[in-house]
């Protein structure tokens, strides 16, 4: 898809809705419109806000399927490709049937580092209403994923492990330099260790 079918599509109205008129840009009520149809509009528009990170990852991941790399479609539709990505590996993470449509697609975002089964029971927690009769917010459904997750053991640092790592990765890094490129680097590298650490 070349640059030029980008921008006619972007002019095109993402979708159709009775007594309003959709831009790419812009939703303008048409005067006839009803105190209900403007309210039957704007849940529709908020219903297609939520499903749309699950068309575009859906709609992505059946292209690729069919047509193989699909790397430059990102900018061919005028996306980020990191938002597009998203959208893709989160729709395939999720099947259909586990999906929560009282949920925005961002909480089964927050939950993509679980388990699946740790990744539905969370959703069902952000599903309920609490005491208050409100239901989570998406930080605390973050905190929750916090809470669980498994904590990692700090190691204590090894400075002469670490040392050795670094030295080994330099050597090879180098290497590939040519001579006196490498000589010029390995000063610069000492003058840095001696400010630093004074050695």
């Amino acid at each position: 898809m070349g640059k030029a079918s980008m921008i006619k599509a972007s002019k095109q109205p993402a979708l159709s809705l009775p007594k309003c008129t959709l831009t790419a840009t812009s939703l303008t009520f048409d005067e006839s419109a009803s105190h209900k149809d403007w309210k039957e509009a704007m849940a529709r528009l908020a219903s297609v806000a939520g499903a749309s990170d699950w068309w575009l990852g859906d709609g992505m991941n059946q292209g690729e399927a069919r047509y193989g790399d699909i790397a430059d479609t990102a900018a061919d539709i005028g996306k980020h490709y990191r938002s597009v990505a998203k959208a893709k590996q989160i729709a395939a993470m999720f099947t259909v049937e586990r999906r929560r449509s009282s949920l925005p697609f961002s909480f089964h975002e927050a939950v993509r580092s679980m388990s699946e089964v740790e990744q539905d029971r969370l959703l069902d927690w952000a599903s309920t209403p609490g005491e208050d009769g409100t239901l989570p917010t998406r930080k605390q459904l973050r905190e929750k994923v916090r809470e669980r997750k498994p904590q990692k053991e700090e190691k204590p640092f090894d400075g002469e492990s670490a040392g050795n790592r670094l030295r080994d990765w330099l050597r090879t890094e180098l290497d590939r330099w040519p001579e006196s490129q490498r000589r010029e680097a390995a000063h610069w590298i000492r003058q840095v260790i001696e400010k630093e650490f004074g050695l």
